[in-house]
């Protein structure tokens, strides 16, 4: 799995969430069985970015966090 900068399932979510209030969450699936969860909380103002898959394991080894750090 490589999740590219300009991912067009990630931004079409990230970007309908951002226009919305933050109090309820959203769910995305890529096409290689990646679930994408972004939330949001009303009383703090922070948005939660998570993904599950079955390689999460190699994507951290090689700068996975780093670079969603970066992009969001």
């Amino acid at each position: 799995m490589h999740v590219e900068p300009s991912n067009p399932i990630v931004m079409k979510v990230m970007q309908d969430f951002l226009t919305k209030d933050l109090f309820y969450s959203e769910q995305a699936f890529d096409y290689d069985n990646v679930v994408y969860q972004i939330s949001g909380d009303e009383e703090t103002k922070k948005v939660t970015f998570s993904f599950k898959c079955n390689c999460a394991k190699e994507v951290f080894a090689h700068g996975g966090n780093e670079m969603l750090e970066e992009l969001y």
